[in-house]
């Protein structure tokens, strides 16, 4: 419930123009971390906010560079 709350903060403090967001997310090894980004994402999606995850996990600067490649493909 408190990963939902965090992904329905998000929409709600930047309620603007939520059609054209993209958003990458990822996991780690730590505990919870996978279940964490599935919740983020799966709410985040529901909002109508394009959301691309990794299938296993990754570490953070590969976040950033997955952000960043798919940048222009994911309009």
């Amino acid at each position: 419930k408190a990963t939902v709350a965090v992904a329905e903060q998000i929409v709600a403090d930047f309620p603007q123009d939520r059609g054209h967001w993209k958003v990458a997310v990822s996991y780690d090894s730590r505990r919870w971390s996978e279940e964490f980004s599935k919740v983020i994402a799966e709410t985040l999606a529901s909002y109508g906010i394009k959301t691309l995850r990794t299938k296993e996990l990754r570490p953070v600067p590969m976040l950033s560079y997955a952000a960043c490649f798919h940048h222009n493909s994911m309009k």
